[in-house]
């Protein structure tokens, strides 16, 4: 086994001693402070002084460092005076929220506490915020820290101003023996300086703004729930509307048809009735024997009922003088008359007169050249 130990276990005394505080090889008497095995200390000119198990050992030991680191760190704690804190999320609906970044430089006092059971391992006040603390849980070394001690929540609840952190010794094996320790260090204050500088060595249990950002969280996540809600049912709302108006375009566009319809089918309907309507027969017109003018009516004869008519036809029914004379009358005479000026009108063969070089009826009114 190649495990680098920086403590072990003084074997005649029983207590924590650092490889700095015994000498080389066998001769450190000590042993493992997790499986008893016997140790050796390697304290050479190349490698960093640390212990390992000597060859003789044949038990598999697995904590070895961690459990070396726990049990000097058990003893320091009154030493711990700056702490650098990492940062600290939550995981909310699935996705990873900042509560803290990392802070550094951070001055500690240790102080006194009133109960050693479901507590952290010790306490520590803030300087400067004496209303804050930190606790910082040295856990065994088999818990890995991946879930909470049991005794977290019912602490958490009673002290909401008191962060928890909790020692991950894994974490100082890298920081241990890289070679960057001062050879003007011990190893016990090269541990408390790991611890004080390097943030990746703490890991939040809680932190007093945890609840504060989840609530904050939760908050947010309902309003904006509630903002959904109402974008949903709005966008519901709209939805609905257009699928109305739709509705309502699609009824009226069935009505304006159906009207169309109707009014083409009444005007077919019209139309053939009007083609299936014999014309009226409309009487020829009538016209009068004797004036040659239409009728509205006429007598069995075939005369109208017109009073210039009657009297013409009344004053037609005596031989006018004229015609007697022609009867009568010389063929001389007759031509000389007829040349003085006299004539007939050829349609109520009444006497015209003559006017200028027009002939004027005065009883049907016919004039003629």
């Amino acid at each position: 086994m190649d495990t680098r130990i920086p403590f072990a276990i003084k074997t005649d005394s029983g207590q924590v001693v650092a490889i700095d505080d015994v000498e080389r090889g066998l001769r450190c008497e000590c042993h493992c402070p997790s499986c008893h095995g016997r140790l050796v200390a390697k304290k050479g000119q190349i490698k960093e002084h640390h212990f390992a198990h000597h060859d003789a050992s044949q038990q598999e030991c697995l904590y070895a460092f961690e459990t070396s680191v726990r049990l000097m760190l058990m003893e320091k704690l009154d030493d711990i005076s700056v702490l650098n804190t990492p940062a600290k999320s939550v995981v909310f609906e699935g996705s990873l929220h900042e509560v803290s970044a990392p802070h550094f430089n951070i001055r500690v006092q240790r102080i006194a506490q009133d109960s050693l059971h479901g507590v952290p391992t010790a306490i520590y006040q803030l300087d400067g915020r004496s209303d804050y603390q930190i606790g910082l849980y040295l856990p065994p070394v088999h818990e890995k820290l991946i879930y909470p001690p049991e005794w977290l929540v019912a602490y958490s609840n009673s002290h909401r101003k008191t962060g928890v952190l909790g020692v991950r010794y894994g974490q100082f094996y890298l920081h241990m023996f890289n070679g960057a320790r001062p050879k003007e260090i011990d190893t016990v204050s090269w541990m408390l300086k790991i611890l004080s500088e390097n943030p990746d060595c703490l890991v939040w249990l809680y932190h007093p703004g945890e609840a504060r950002e989840l609530m904050i969280l939760a908050q947010s996540a309902e309003e904006q729930k509630r903002k959904l809600a109402a974008q949903m049912a709005a966008e519901n709302a709209r939805r609905a509307e257009e699928v109305r108006l739709h509705q309502r375009r699609v009824e009226q566009r069935r009505i304006e048809m159906h009207k169309r319809r109707a009014f083409t089918g009444h005007s077919v309907l019209i139309e053939e009735d009007d083609r299936s309507v014999e014309p009226k027969k409309v009487p020829p017109p009538v016209y009068c024997k004797h004036c040659k003018m239409m009728a509205p009516s006429t007598t069995f004869d075939g005369y109208c009922f017109r009073e210039s008519c009657i009297r013409s036809r009344q004053h037609s029914s005596v031989p006018h003088l004229d015609k007697v004379r022609s009867h009568t009358t010389p063929y001389a005479m007759k031509k000389t008359s007829n040349i003085v000026g006299s004539a007939l009108c050829p349609r109520c063969r009444t006497s015209m007169q003559k006017v200028g070089s027009i002939w004027w009826c005065k009883s049907c009114g016919t004039t003629q050249e």
